[in-house]
């Protein structure tokens, strides 16, 4: 009715203004006829003068109805700026027009052509159909069809299709919109037919035949897909249409194996668009690696590793497969390793896992992968797998080349019936892990695990006399000398001359007999050390030095002197001590003129040994035994003189003592008794003294000046002092001894604050507080014992622990104090080292490059100091030549770490630095050579292997190979077992760079 009502008005309106021939009419009527015809002929500039001419006019308001509505339009076709505003402002201000839905549909229409469907579906939104004649209702019909498919509207689009079928101008639409309708809902089976009934002359003939092969595709029909494909590609499709189906053709023919001709179609696709599909990218790179081309291979297949999907996990078992083919065994185990903990495809994960398999076993490796624990996983996920047995052969290369051997031997526990193979494998690890901890300083485990590997002795004859060897070792540490006794027998009895460690063998069961004081036994070990190649150098000397004690104590003092001079012509660092021994045998044998001439060679050859003022203090006996009173006398006062901390000074003092009080001197002997207690009160020899003193202060009737005296001198020494208190002492100092327990101590120190054995005491407690880590109070109470007893036996013991702990704290300035002391006080040679040791400590800690390289360089060259403190020197010196900028002696310091220290805390360390070095200087080629030689060592510094890790990922990345410097970076997120914050940082910060 409305419709027909709309028809109406605008016939009456042409007939006015044909009647009133208006377009020769100066007035309104006359701009507007004019308007309207310049607007039908597409003459929209002068239709809006026109019009707008007319506006300046009176008119009746119809006119000016007229007139706006024919304005918007105008501007609506020739697409201006406001033309949206105009036709609005229309429809708002003329809501009853006859203009009113044409206006509406204009709005609809602009956006349509825009292609912003949902603003042209608001607009075109309430219009009936029925207000139009039939073309324009086949315009709103199907423009409003087409604009609910592409808001994905299929119900609403599918009802006005189907109004327009019988539309000669819009059924070849219909029908196949319609069908597409079918097609974005799922329904193949119903697009297929519909897309299929239309004919060949139908404008969407093409359109139809691309969708019949996406219906194919979809259905998985490759072989349709290929036949329609080619001759549809000769077709003039849409551009876009023409590009998916090369993405079709060539993911069909991947799917037929035809990768060849797959490799064109998808080249094609690829190319055209700016985001290719994971599945050609992933199809393109499958076909490349079938061909041989590795290198497109990885480019494609590794843009699909991006996502955590099936197809990621499929896209990194190919990659792990090309890394392998290039014999990049690392990036290869990294991709198979992501593989595998993906969850998608069983299939895929367990190939992925027997060729990570495979690439552990041949040198592969992923940081801090527990590589033996996933052989367990899939030995109990696969149990039936056809690579099950292949797996187990790999678990015992695999944890040999990743030195996980506490979850190998986890693994190998965890099975259920284990091979002789596996407790070969078994046996090895148990070794292995017994050596660590031995070397570590973990004496207790150590003797565990090569206990237990003992046991397996059965299974590999080498390995059980290694075992023997090394378990002897730790029981020789535990001072259980009879075992060790007992397994060096058992190891020499089995052992050939020609084996590398015989001679080892039979120098530790010498030790063990030396200990236990077989001394027959001992030489007979010890002779055959001494003939075994392996012993050289520094031990060769030592063994003659034990086989001339063996003599000694078996008094044939002339074989003794005859070794201790063998030892002696090797010129080792052992020299005063053989000179020393030889001078004693000369003794020995009544030659004490010899005894003396060679303890004077010793002095002035090695007046820095700890033997000297044993030389001197020997020297004074030699000259007492020929009588000679002043002689001796002067002896020990040299003595006292050149070396007055020493212990042989205070003993030649107290000897000296007793020599005059013995030649009836009195005064004189009071005299160096006094001496000895105000220099040394806490000292064992001013306790002799005190009861010698006694005597004599007795004898005088001055035994009140004694106790002043001892007041006077600081001596805790007090006379009567009651038994309960001793007891008391050693009550607790027995405790602490066998149990480690200091609460006995802390009771003592609070009963008898001033008793004798204070300072002990608290010494004790002050070396089990450090050892628990309880800084604060090991330093109070070693500061208590020095205060009391500095010149105590356990002096230099507590002056570098005490030192150590004032480093602990960042008191660089008392802990130099300290270790200034020890290096005074120092009667041996541990106790030069450690103080020299501390000293560099303390230089480091106040960034005094100087006198780190002064003290670095004595520890380097003094061959006594162990492997342990010279690697930390020598990595100090290489820091503080870095720091001076010579860059050349650092870096053969760190070379020389990273070659024989590297699995020490500073050959771990020096290899990050040297790493470091290299790749700053853009050498990353050297630098990834010292990284892997970290990676591949067996340091147990897990921070500094992450640290190695990180920076294998940096080069590679400078490298340009973004794939291993990204998957090195997710394993060690993965995997790394520490907590390190900053770790985890320079992960995170890596890995978003890469992103």
């Amino acid at each position: 009715m409305r419709g027909h009502k709309l028809a109406m008005l605008c016939l009456a309106s042409a007939s006015m203004l044909s009647a009133q021939n208006a377009t020769t009419t100066a007035g309104a009527d006359g701009y507007l006829s004019r308007g309207i015809r310049m607007y039908d002929n597409k003459n929209f500039t002068g239709c809006i003068d026109q019009l707008s001419e007319l506006k300046r006019l009176e008119a009746p308001a119809s006119v000016y109805e007229d007139a706006d509505f024919y304005i918007a339009m105008a501007k609506m076709q020739r697409n201006d700026a406001d033309c949206v505003d105009a036709l609005e402002r229309f429809v708002e201000a003329y809501p009853a027009s006859i203009h009113r839905l044409e206006a509406r549909m204009a709005l609809g229409d602009h956006y349509f052509y825009n292609n912003d469907f949902a603003a042209a579906l608001r607009g075109y939104e309430g219009i009936p159909a029925s207000a139009f004649d039939a073309d324009k209702r086949g315009d709103l019909l199907f423009r409003r069809a087409f604009c609910r498919l592409n808001t994905k509207d299929y119900d609403g689009a599918a009802a006005e299709l189907r109004q327009l079928r019988a539309d000669s101008r819009y059924s070849e639409h219909s029908a196949y919109y319609l069908a597409y309708v079918d097609y974005a809902r799922g329904d193949y089976d119903n697009a297929e037919q519909a897309f299929s009934a239309i004919r060949k002359n139908s404008r969407f003939w093409g359109e139809a035949q691309f969708y019949l092969c996406q219906i194919d595709f979809k259905k998985e029909k490759y072989s349709d897909v290929v036949s329609a494909g080619k001759d549809l590609l000769d077709k003039k499709l849409p551009v876009e249409m023409a590009t998916e189906l090369n993405r079709m053709l060539g993911e069909s023919q991947y799917h037929l194996g035809n990768s060849a001709e797959a490799i064109g179609y998808l080249t094609d696709y690829v190319n055209a668009v700016d985001a290719p599909e994971r599945s050609a990218l992933f199809a393109l790179g499958v076909c490349e690696f079938r061909k041989g081309d590795y290198e497109n291979a990885k480019t494609h297949v590794g843009a699909v590793t991006d996502a955590d999907d099936v197809m990621a996990q499929s896209a990194y078992l190919f990659m792990g497969q090309m890394y392998l083919n290039d014999d990049n065994l690392n990036a290869a185990a990294l991709a198979f390793e992501k593989a595998y903990k993906m969850p998608y495809d069983e299939s895929t994960r367990e190939t992925a896992f027997y060729n990570y398999a495979l690439a552990q076993s041949r040198g592969g490796r992923t940081p801090f992968s527990s590589s033996v624990k996933l052989f367990q996983d899939f030995l109990n996920k696969f149990p039936n797998s056809r690579y099950a047995s292949n797996v187990e052969d790999y678990i015992i290369n695999s944890y040999m080349t990743s030195k996980d051997y506490d979850n190998a031997l986890l693994c190998i526990e965890a099975l259920k019936s284990p091979s002789a193979k596996m407790m070969k494998a078994k046996q090895n690890v148990l070794y292995r892990l017994g050596m660590r901890e031995l070397q570590a300083g973990k004496t207790t485990s150590a003797a565990d695990f090569l206990t237990r590997a003992d046991e397996l002795a059965q299974y590999d004859f080498k390995v059980a006399q290694e075992v023997k060897l090394w378990l002897a070792e730790t029981r020789y540490r535990q001072k259980k000398y009879k075992q060790a006794q007992t397994l060096y027998n058992q190891y020499v009895i089995n052992a050939a001359a020609t084996d590398a460690n015989y001679g080892r063998g039979n120098y530790g069961l010498g030790y063990a007999s030396y200990q236990l004081r077989e001394y027959f036994t001992a030489l007979a070990a010890f002779n055959k050390a001494a003939n075994a190649a392996d012993i050289t150098g520094t031990l060769r000397a030592d063994t003659y030095n034990r086989i001339a004690d063996c003599h000694y104590y078996n008094r044939d003092f002339a074989k003794a002197e005859t070794f201790y001079s063998k030892a002696l012509a090797l010129g080792t660092a052992n020299g005063d001590y053989a000179v020393y021994q030889q001078a004693m045998m000369r003794g020995l044998q009544g030659s004490q003129s010899d005894k003396i001439a060679l303890m004077d060679e010793l002095v002035a050859k090695y007046p820095q040994s700890a033997y000297a003022p044993k030389a001197l203090y020997e020297k004074a006996q030699a000259y007492e035994a020929q009588g000679k009173h002043a002689q001796t006398q002067h002896t020990f006062e040299k003595l006292m003189g050149a070396y007055p901390h020493s212990e042989e000074a205070r003993k030649g003092q107290l000897q000296l003592a007793l020599l005059l009080n013995s030649m009836g001197k009195t005064a004189e002997s009071r005299q160096q008794y006094e001496a000895l207690i105000r220099k040394f009160p806490s000292s064992e020899e001013a306790k002799v003294a005190v009861d010698d003193l006694k005597r004599i202060y007795a004898a005088e009737g001055r035994l009140g000046e004694l106790s002043a005296l001892l007041k006077s001198a600081g001596s805790n020494y007090e006379i009567n002092e009651s038994e309960m208190a001793q007891l008391t002492f050693e009550a607790a100092e027995n405790e602490y001894l066998d149990k480690g327990k200091t609460d006995g101590l802390k009771k003592y120190l609070k009963q008898y604050p001033n008793g004798n054995g204070v300072a002990q005491a608290s010494f004790y407690i002050a070396e089990a507080a450090s050892q628990n880590g309880d800084t604060t109070e090991a330093l109070d109470y070693v500061n208590k014992a020095l205060e009391k007893a500095p010149d105590a036996a356990f002096a230099e013991s507590a002056l570098g622990m005490q030192g150590d702990l004032l480093i602990a704290k960042k008191q660089y300035a008392k802990a130099r104090e300290s270790f200034e002391k020890l290096e005074k006080k120092a009667t041996s040679t541990y106790s030069k080292n450690r103080a020299a040791l501390g000293l560099l400590r303390v230089a480091e800690g106040n960034a005094d490059y100087e006198k780190m390289l002064l003290y670095a360089g004595r520890l380097i060259d003094d061959e006594n100091v162990g492997a342990e403190a010279r690697a930390e020197a020598r990595y100090a010196r290489a820091t503080a030549e870095m720091k001076q900028g010579k860059h050349e002696a650092a870096v053969a310091d760190l070379n020389s770490l990273v070659d024989n220290d590297i699995t020490s805390v500073y050959g771990s360390k020096a290899a990050v630095d040297l790493g470091t070095y290299y790749y700053n200087a853009g050498n990353y080629k050297k630098a990834e050579k010292v990284v892997n030689k970290l990676l591949d060592s067996e340091t147990t510094h897990q921070y500094w292997m992450a640290r190695g890790f990180i920076l294998l990922s940096d080069i590679y990345n400078k490298q340009g190979d973004k794939f291993q410097a990204r998957e090195y970076l997710e394993s060690l997120k993965a995997n790394y077992p520490g907590k390190e914050t900053d770790i985890k940082e320079m992960i995170e910060k890596r890995l978003n760079a890469l992103k």
